[in-house]
């Protein structure tokens, strides 16, 4: 998601129409917010083991 909003800045640094900020970044903005953080909410973590010993 952090790649989505330096792709955004690209356009402060440069010309306000750059491909990058217009077309790329919402696109991967779209894809953090629909699939990467849903899939991280939603993960089943395993417990960490509590038998104390460590191999």
């Amino acid at each position: 998601m952090c790649i989505g909003y330096l792709l955004l800045a690209v356009g402060i640094f440069t010309r306000y129409d750059h491909p990058l900020a217009i077309v790329v970044a919402p696109i991967v903005l779209v894809i953090a917010y629909l699939v990467v953080i849903p899939y991280g909410l939603l993960k089943r973590w395993s417990p960490p083991d509590s038998s104390g010993t460590s191999q």
